[in-house]
């Protein structure tokens, strides 16, 4: 497909939000009215004109956005193209590349095997991956550009894992020599979690454990801790405990055979041309059932299910009647859990303001960064430019799901002023 025929396409103008293509709810989040939560319809009602000039201006291909309020469903839509050669519309219930919205997916996981007593965040994860037990630490290089490496000053914990700091890295993020390590090792393409494990045992942490957030692969060591300590598959693991208790299912690690003709393409902008994105870790197929289960970015899903899992952190653990875990841990997950000097998280750049809990990012004070959000805020993001967010003081989920490179939060910034102002109680 030429640049010139997605740009020709673009110029007709967008596409019709296919919403009548299927009878099935998206969401099993009941449909509710604005105004009977205390929203306005009115405000609500500017997030169209919003979204669609973002992908006028050719910064989006298409986006899904689903807003709920107290349980309720009340305004969600569709815009653009999933699929611009194809002429695709983007549906309501589009399958996406969600990638880092993984996390707090996995992060469940392990908060269940806590809750039943099959393990404890605080301990050591050589306890369980036993290969974790001696690692080496980074501490910068000689005149002559030799490593300098300590031993650890404590063990990496699983809540290490959980809130980032376990020293671990992403080879992209990290410019040091122990990102290039991580790359020429191949980390991020493992065959499979027992194979990333043996890589990552031989090469040394970013820093000590407990003392500054990394954003890094920790989330995928602790899909590897579920399956140690469960005995079963990642995938299988996610699929009894969670997809299938909250009805996700078109959530997995490949497209569903169900969902293949609705599954978005990812693009990205070229100066003020959209194109097909070729990064190749970022555009897979997902057609096939892999063999490296990634808990830190792994899974296909759709904007329905995904407000099915919001839905159960909203509802503080539970969904339909079922408990997927305790009121209590739902708290903890989503307060800050950093140390002082691990605040704020750091991600490319400082984000002030904003702390991190087990396996979410959280508001913890309004900055120039975060002016627009609300304290207590939760959420996450995919590096393929998908959101989300709760606001437990306001009792709203927000679901912004495009597909779009490099990672911006331009969607995200674009609606979370107009949702907040549609608010009346």
């Amino acid at each position: 497909m030429t640049r010139l025929f997605i740009i020709l396409i673009l110029l007709i103008g967008p596409s019709q939000c296919g919403q009548a293509q299927t009878s099935k709810p998206i969401s099993l989040v009941p449909v509710g009215t604005p105004e009977k939560v205390g929203v306005s319809k009115e405000k609500l009602g500017k997030i169209n004109p919003a979204v669609n000039k973002l992908i006028e201006q050719q910064k989006l291909a298409g986006a899904v956005v689903l807003v709920a309020r107290k349980g309720k469903l009340i305004f969600s839509d569709c815009y653009g193209w999933a699929d611009i050669g194809k002429q695709k519309s983007m549906q309501l219930n589009s399958a996406f590349r969600i990638y880092s919205m993984t996390k707090p997916i996995t992060s469940i996981a392990v908060l269940i095997l806590q809750e039943r007593k099959l393990l404890n965040l605080d301990d050591a994860v050589s306890q369980y991956i036993p290969e974790f037990k001696n690692l080496k630490v980074f501490s910068g290089t000689d005149k002559n550009d030799v490593l300098i490496l300590k031993n650890m000053t404590r063990e990496i914990t699983i809540r290490d894992l959980l809130r980032h700091t376990s020293g671990l890295t992403y080879d992209f993020l990290d410019e040091s020599p122990v990102g290039k390590m991580y790359l020429e090792d191949e980390v991020a393409t493992s065959k499979n979690l027992k194979e990333m494990i043996r890589k990552l045992i031989k090469i040394p942490l970013t820093s000590q454990p407990g003392e500054k957030f990394t954003y890094g692969v920790s989330t995928d060591v602790l899909g590897y801790l579920v399956e140690r300590v469960s005995g079963m598959s990642f995938a299988d693991f996610l699929r009894k405990e969670i997809f299938i208790p909250l009805s996700m299912t078109e959530t997995a690690f490949y497209v569903p055979d169900t969902a293949t003709t609705r599954f978005a393409k990812v693009y990205t902008s070229e100066g003020l041309q959209i194109a097909e994105a070729q990064d190749a870790r970022i555009v897979g197929e997902f057609l096939e059932p892999p063999t490296m289960y990634s808990g830190g970015g792994g899974l296909i899903s759709t904007a329905g299910d995904y407000l099915n899992f919001c839905e159960m952190l909203r509802n503080n653990g539970k969904f339909k009647g079922q408990r997927i875990v305790t009121a209590k841990t739902i708290k903890e997950m989503t307060g800050n859990q950093l140390p002082e000097s691990a605040y704020p998280i750091s991600i490319v750049e400082q984000q002030d303001g904003v702390g991190f809990g087990l396996g979410v990012s959280v508001v913890m004070e309004i900055t120039e960064l975060c002016k627009t959000a609300h304290v207590g805020e939760y959420g996450w993001d995919g590096i393929a430019s998908t959101h989300f967010w709760i606001s437990p003081k306001d009792d709203l989920i927000v679901i912004a799901l495009s597909q779009n490179m490099p990672f911006s939060h331009q969607l995200r910034d674009v609606l979370r002023p107009l949702v907040y102002d549609a608010l009346s109680r």
